[in-house]
């Protein structure tokens, strides 16, 4: 089941964080790795939180 949320319902000023929030995502092609080797792809791109 699809389900759409109409513009107007976003909680206030939650559009505007996400638009301020770095983008930090990172494309992985798991479809021949293991899932150690998944795990291990992303640890080695970490960045720090803070």
């Amino acid at each position: 089941m699809l389900y759409r949320l109409a513009a107007n319902t976003a909680a206030p000023g939650f559009t505007a964080e996400l638009r301020a929030t770095p983008r930090l995502g990172t494309w992985l092609d798991t479809s021949d790795l293991t899932v150690q080797q998944t795990v291990d792809a992303i640890l080695s791109d970490a960045r720090p939180l803070c």
